[in-house]
């Protein structure tokens, strides 16, 4: 019984900090990401998304653009987003977010076949290292596709792409929860 009593302690701290702090849905998994074939990089586009990171693993593996570089986030439908992080390493360029809905980058990432509408460009030249980068856009900010560009040789470790806060916690069956950590 007290394991029991545990889980159902434990749910209740969860829903009271998601209520006090709110939720932001990250679309990461969602989206099918490309690195640009123009310019060479090192590494693997997965490390982005393993959750690794300096501060949280020991060793994670990075990203690294040497010089320039795009990466570019298709999703199937459209999505409501608030920010994109990147976990910048020891090497930092200047970055500009730019957030379409509709069209679709060439992969080699120097046009685009239709053009899209332009929903929000974003940039940050202050060169910032070892930490979270934040581009934060506008509310309501609804795109199917991002551009993310660096000048300058850039290591990243990791990369989130958040939708708005979310303050109502979802009901979700045990079972649910379960699979997602299989």
């Amino acid at each position: 019984m007290k394991a029991k009593t545990g889980f159902v302690l434990a749910g209740i701290v969860l829903t009271a900090f998601s209520w006090a702090y709110g939720a932001r849905r990250n679309w990461t998994p969602d989206a099918v990401t490309r690195a640009t074939t123009w310019n060479e990089y090192q590494g693997d586009l997965s490390a982005l998304f393993d959750g690794k990171y300096p501060g949280n693993e020991g060793s994670p593996a990075f990203f690294l653009w040497e010089g320039k570089g795009v990466l570019l986030f298709d999703f199937p439908e459209p999505v409501a987003l608030a920010q994109f992080r990147v976990y910048v390493g020891a090497q930092s360029g200047f970055y500009t977010l730019r957030a379409y809905l509709g069209g679709r980058a060439s992969d080699d990432g120097v046009g685009r076949e239709p053009w899209g509408e332009l929903k929000e460009r974003v940039e940050n030249g202050e060169m910032l290292t070892n930490q979270w980068v934040t581009f934060a856009l506008p509310p309501s900010t609804v795109v199917d596709n991002l551009e993310f560009s660096a000048i300058g040789t850039s290591e990243y470790y990791e990369i989130e792409l958040l939708g708005p806060e979310e303050t109502p916690v979802r009901d979700a069956r045990w079972g649910s929860i379960k699979a997602m950590r299989r």
